[in-house]
């Protein structure tokens, strides 16, 4: 018996009283303490080495080290594995409690308890392990075990025959675990510590880096630090110290880590450079102070939609991902006899399904960051085949989206839900090679309702289309206003309806049609949809803007509406406030400053905060207050690394960077594409899958609840992203992209926009009108009518002498006059500079 083990027997009186060591490691050769020698084993193409560790054990000369390296793509596993008698039979543990050991290592394993019942299948019960670098006590009541596969078999205490260690995850990745200690536990015996999930000594930080002006922290855990405790900031390049600082006067217990944390503020470092925090001998990883620091990260969220984009070819030599056309049949209906062509959007999650709101989501964010900061966007290039046309990439990929989306609305305005598999999904395999027919859903399989939810969003998101690209590209935005008043009249006739598809159920659709309210108002100035915005928002509840609740469009765009009411963009902006003010408060009440609630750590929370964080940034836009901008900072700094977990959660990005998102990029191609967030830590078991449900039942606290797996069983509850959590997290980076980007945009506003006239408005032929007359044209100018399809109906160019045009109408050709009804015109002068405006015709 080990000396540690003697040490620890005195602090807790019961500790291996009556306990069953397998292995305390100390024979220095392949035999455990319990008498059989370890034996290994493998798929027969993966590579695995056990050898005696002297680096040394826990406390001691020696422990178990198996290095392994995943090599087969499919049905992959390599192990060791004890048998507790030489002839393999079992033994009666059913009095005891659980194992445990003490383990360090990298990367995640399975710890197995094989049965009588699971001799043949091999399908016994596990709980899987997350590594660290230091000496961890992993106590693993048998109650966390399960089955992941195979014929189910009862629990059965009294017939284990061995312990195994296996990993399958991965293919060409390699992973190691140094075990120590092994041993079975009566439930007297358990250790009420914090054990069994990951715990990091290092000074916390955002691992890539801080603006030079923002507010700059690290955390970490009162096991390396006190209060008033020195720090410093050294260069990465020589170790020279450039900071000194003390931690805070407060211990802060941070509830969903369960961890006792102090902070250190180096805020005052405004210098660029690469650095590291070094406290008590504890190193953080590096970060970088810059200007640009989030500018590659930004264009790599961006250009995430563009791998995932449904119907075309991947050839992408930037990140190496390629794949033939893929879904070129989409798609089926489901509602009804036939098809049509439901081809391109983008691949949601880590599956290939694509659905409206999603989309409209998406596409939304990209069109408001174009909106807020255009000066960063007008000309930004991403190297995507757009690229070399005169429009923003940032367009080009929303108008990638929105085209899609014109091809879920059917002829009377209603709106497809969603084009899928379900039930089936085709993990595992590369896109072209999706095996299951695709249908177009209203809702979920077999349904033949329309939601209000998914005609809403669409009308809205169609709506500010129009708004963006009216300038950029006329006939497209024409098709896009006169889709958004066919959804919304399909919406006004129809009754209101939720959404009960099974993966994005949502029973409320107030939140949406609070949205189309503003943006038909924007486009139309009608009064009419003012009134139902206003009839509503005293009984509604602000938050974020997430696929649920996409209302916050609605608030934002009538704030950002020259016509809006005073008195209603004050209370707007009021509300707005009154929200930020209560993330910052969350913010301000746990030790890592994330904007979440202990009980908040839901499927998807790494969105939650992204979207939360973008209100943050509404709130900075419409008060100056910088408090709201560096809060949303915070966010960033726990997406990066700043968290319990120290985790980049993000693809690509950070020391330790999310390798194995639960996507089809990753299990295809071992290729995780660069830039796409993680879902993010879930503490809630409702449709958790086994890894995280084995971690779950530890007592794993909520911030720790998430597993860097992507398998057959990977975790998709805790590390499956989706596009709307992407949209959220592009808002947010691409806010503080540092480049001016001028470019050359197909179209701005003419110089002299102001002055452009046309009369008579509307043109009224029944009251003797002969045509239209526009005035204060420049020298040459251009005239371009379009009908509600975006179809040109007349064109004219020249020059004129003083500034007029006449359009004679009335005597027009036959074929050549318009019928009545609402145009829109759009004057250009020779650099390309555009007006546009409506024209009412009455006949």
């Amino acid at each position: 018996m080990k000396q540690t083990l003697v040490f620890v027997f005195i602090i807790f009186p019961v500790y291996l009283y009556s306990a069953l060591l397998v292995d305390n490691c100390e024979t220095a050769n392949m035999f455990s303490s319990i008498g059989p020698q370890w034996i290994t084993y493998t798929d027969g193409v993966s590579s695995l080495t056990m050898t005696v560790d002297t680096t040394p054990g826990y406390n001691s000369n020696y422990c178990k080290k198996i290095a392994v390296t995943i090599l087969k793509p499919t049905d992959s596993y390599a192990g060791a594995i004890i048998n507790f008698k030489s002839d393999g039979t079992s033994m009666d543990l059913s009095t005891y409690y659980g194992v445990r050991f003490y383990a360090k290592g990298t990367g995640s394993f399975e710890i197995e308890l094989p049965i009588d019942a699971t001799r043949n299948e091999y399908n016994h019960y596990l709980s899987s392990i997350n590594l660290t670098d230091n000496w961890q006590l992993y106590e693993l009541p048998f109650s966390q075990f399960t089955q992941t596969w195979g014929t189910p078999k009862p629990w059965d205490a009294s017939t284990i025959y061995g312990f195994q260690i296996n990993t399958s995850w991965n293919v060409n990745q390699s992973r190691e675990i140094f075990i120590d200690n092994v041993e079975f536990y009566t439930q007297q015996e358990a250790i009420n510590t914090q054990t069994g999930y990951f715990i990091s000594y290092k000074p916390k930080v955002n691992q890539i880096g801080y603006l030079p002006d923002a507010k700059k922290f690290f955390t970490v855990i009162t096991q390396t630090a006190g209060t008033n405790n020195i720090f410093y900031i050294k260069k990465y390049s020589d170790n020279t110290v450039v900071y000194t600082g003390y931690t805070g006067t407060t211990i802060i217990h941070d509830n969903a880590a369960d961890e006792d944390v102090v902070t250190g503020d180096f805020s005052q470092l405004t210098q660029k450079g690469e650095y590291y925090a070094e406290i008590n001998g504890q190193k953080s990883y590096n970060f970088k102070i810059s200007n640009n620091v989030y500018d590659n990260l930004f264009k790599d969220v961006l250009r995430s939609y563009y791998i995932i984009r449904c119907g075309v070819a991947l050839q992408d030599n930037k990140t190496g991902l390629f794949h033939s056309a893929c879904h070129l049949q989409d798609a089926l209906y489901d509602d009804k006899p036939g098809s049509r062509d439901f081809t391109g959007g983008w691949h949601n999650a880590g599956d290939f399904g694509k659905w409206t709101h999603e989309h409209a989501f998406s596409c939304s964010f990209m069109m408001w960051l174009y909106e807020i900061k255009k000066k960063n966007m007008l000309g930004l290039k991403n190297d995507i085949p757009e690229s070399n046309n005169k429009i923003s990439d940032l367009l080009d990929e929303a108008k990638w989206g929105l085209l899609f989306l014109l091809k879920m609305q059917n002829s009377d305005g209603s709106v497809y839900h969603k084009i899928d598999t379900e039930p089936n999904f085709p993990w595992g395999l590369a896109p072209e090679s999706d095996p299951y027919q695709r249908t177009a859903k209203p809702q979920n399989r077999g349904s033949t309702q329309f939601s209000t939810i998914d005609a809403a969003t669409f009308s809205a998101v169609m709506c500010q289309a129009y708004r963006v690209f009216k300038d950029y590209d006329t006939a497209f935005a024409l098709k896009c206003s006169k889709a958004a008043v066919d959804a919304w009249n399909w919406i006004n006739t129809n009754p209101k309806t939720g959404q009960q598809d099974p993966y994005y159920t949502d029973a409320q659709y107030w939140d949406e049609l609070m949205w189309v309210y503003v943006e038909m108002f924007r486009l139309t100035g009608n009064n009419y949809f003012l009134n139902l915005f206003e009839n509503e928002i005293d009984a509604r509840q602000l938050s974020s803007p997430i696929w649920m609740t996409p209302h916050f469009f609605g608030y934002i765009s009538l704030f950002y509406e020259s016509r809006t009411p005073q008195i209603l963009k004050d209370k707007i902006k009021n509300k707005i406030i009154e929200l930020a003010d209560s993330y910052k408060n969350i913010i301000d009440s746990n030790g890592y400053n994330v904007i979440l609630n202990e009980n908040e750590y839901y499927w998807g929370s790494n969105g939650i905060i992204s979207s939360r964080a973008d209100v943050l940034l509404f709130a900075y836009l419409i008060t100056g207050d910088k408090i709201y901008r560096d809060y949303a900072l915070f966010q960033l700094d726990y997406l990066l690394g700043k968290n319990s977990l120290e985790q980049s959660c993000i693809t690509g990005y950070g020391s330790k960077k999310n390798l194995n998102p639960y996507h089809w990029t990753r299990i295809v191609y071992n290729n995780a594409l660069p830039g796409w967030l993680s879902g993010g830590p879930n503490k809630y078991q409702e449709g958790a899958d086994t890894p995280l449900l084995n971690l779950q039942n530890q007592g794993t606290p909520a911030q720790k609840c998430w597993l860097d797996l992507c398998a057959s069983n990977g975790s998709w509850a805790s590390n499956e992203g989706e596009t709307s959590l992407q949209a959220a997290l592009l808002f947010l980076t691409g806010f503080f992209f540092s480049e001016i980007t001028t470019g050359e945009p197909q179209s701005q506003i003419m110089d002299n926009f102001d002055k452009v006239r046309f009369y008579p408005s509307p043109y009224n032929e029944l009251k003797g009108d002969e045509g239209i007359t526009f005035i204060n044209l420049m020298d040459y100018f251009k005239i371009q009518v379009f009908n509600l399809n975006g179809e040109l109906i007349y064109e004219k160019e020249g020059n004129t002498q003083d500034g007029k045009f006449f359009w004679k109408i009335k005597t027009a050709r036959k074929n050549d006059k318009p019928t009545a009804g609402i145009y829109f015109f759009v004057i250009s002068d020779k650099k390309g500079n555009k007006k546009t405006g409506k024209i009412g015709l009455i006949r």
